[in-house]
């Protein structure tokens, strides 16, 4: 008789996820209904705390630039549905882990786990030292610039064809209104 494959998120962790597997994450890791919910969401939601980011810096310059208040208007309609359905997508994520019971502090386990390893390793000289603890912040620092320099292309393409919209719109009103003045003054 076969075993039931359970969950393997978490399994470096002193206690992984005891829940059955369902699917196969990025066709590796055997994953159960709740993390594979999670990690559908985790990218949305992670989509939508960066495009907030640009949506606000996008409103402080309109709000320096008296003319761009209609451009202000649609980019804080365009805020508020984005925030809207961050916090939709925040209460489903708080209601998975509820439902499956996952531990919310699993992370913080693998990187204490992985930080105590480092840890364990004396370095005999002060050379060495530095030596490790460049590379380990090399390292950060890779990882780092690698995810996000596709995520924030993603992230700019979607904005773009969100507010790009909004700016044909106000200079389609421009064209129309410098047509009308025109007209108004025999130009």
């Amino acid at each position: 008789m076969e075993q039931e494959q359970t969950c393997g998120v978490g399994s470096a962790l002193p206690q992984p996820c005891p829940h059955p597997a369902v699917a196969m994450l990025y066709g590796q890791t055997p994953t159960c209904e709740g993390h594979k919910a999670l990690y559908a969401l985790a990218s949305r939601t992670d989509e939508l705390r960066v495009s907030l980011t640009y949506l606000k810096r996008w409103i402080r310059t309109a709000e320096r630039c008296p003319d761009a208040e209609p451009l202000k208007e649609r980019l804080v309609i365009v805020r508020d549905e984005f925030a809207a359905e961050l916090a939709g997508l925040d209460a489903k994520a708080r209601e998975i882990s509820e439902r499956y019971s996952l531990p919310p502090e699993g992370p913080e386990q693998l990187e204490a786990k992985r930080r105590s390893k480092e840890d364990t390793h004396e370095p005999g000289s002060e050379a060495e030292r530095r030596r490790m603890e460049l590379d380990a912040r090399s390292r950060r620092f890779t990882a780092a610039a690698d995810g996000l320099e596709d995520e924030i292309e993603r992230l700019h393409a979607r904005l773009e064809n969100l507010v790009l919209p909004l700016l044909d719109d106000e200079a389609e009103r421009a064209d129309e209104e410098a047509a009308r003045v025109k007209a108004e003054f025999g130009l």
